[in-house]
């Protein structure tokens, strides 16, 4: 909850054919998609940003709670954080092929595609930006 994707998931509503029902905003389903677009949003920032935050002795990290919880080393931290990742993501692949085929002929396929590209593009932007370079 402390990524600050869930506003910028409402924003891109504005994108959408028509704004999310109060209906298919609150299905599960699509909460659940939504939930899971915002934590691979902080587990792609996670991972960039550690060594920044490692060195401000920052612990509030996925790749520092993996490393002290499971005296892992800072590589198996790191796996083990790209673990964490890819498995989350092929959750979300799930979860959002379950809200669009729930809800074939609605918006909510739009906003599920969406949710999908702000995925990816927030990878790619994290890793490209030089903003967590250290």
């Amino acid at each position: 909850w402390s990524v600050g994707t869930m506003a910028c998931f409402c924003i891109s509503e504005l994108g959408l054919s028509r704004p999310l029902s109060d209906a298919e905003a609150t299905d599960p389903t699509v909460v659940a998609a939504t939930e899971l677009a915002a934590m691979l949003t902080a587990w792609v920032n996670d991972v960039y940003s550690f060594s920044k935050e490692h060195l401000a002795q920052d612990k509030l990290n996925l790749v520092a709670v993996l490393a002290n919880e499971y005296r892992l080393s800072t590589e198996q931290a790191f796996t083990a954080a790209s673990n964490v990742y890819n498995d989350d993501l092929a959750a979300f692949e799930v979860k959002a092929g379950k809200a669009r085929a729930s809800q074939p002929d609605s918006v909510v396929t739009e906003y599920m595609a969406a949710l999908g590209s702000w995925i990816h593009g927030n990878h790619a932007w994290t890793g490209t930006c030089g903003r967590y370079a250290s």
